[in-house]
């Protein structure tokens, strides 16, 4: 934990568009300082089927899955870091968008072998 999955449609421009996000996120998400570096967890998955509103709009969506414990003003300073390192790559997309939510500690399950 915690968990960063990436979607973006298949119309979002840039070379190497997952491992470019998955790298940028993951590195926002360890420089934070919120979470122990070896718990992080980041993946990306291209929407090969994917309409945004009327038209052909790009777009790319983080949703970042955490245990509680953290303030609403670290969640908006990782999203700002996480903005900030998809801003500096060579990938455009019509919309960019996050969300943080908190997960249950009764209702996740984790086993490490």
């Amino acid at each position: 934990m915690p968990h960063c999955i990436i979607d973006f449609s298949a119309n979002v421009d840039g070379h190497d568009v997952a491992e470019a996000l998955t790298r940028a996120c993951h590195s926002a998400m360890v420089a934070s300082g919120l979470f122990e570096p070896a718990s992080i967890k980041t993946r990306a998955h291209r929407a090969e089927a994917a309409q945004t509103g009327e038209g052909t709009d790009s777009f790319i969506h983080v949703d970042i899955s955490i245990m509680p414990g953290r303030s609403s003003e670290q969640k908006r300073a990782l999203m700002a870091s996480m903005a900030n390192a998809i801003d500096a790559m060579d990938i455009r997309a019509s919309s960019l968008t996050m969300e943080v939510r908190e997960l249950e500690k009764a209702h996740y399950f984790k086993k490490l072998t």
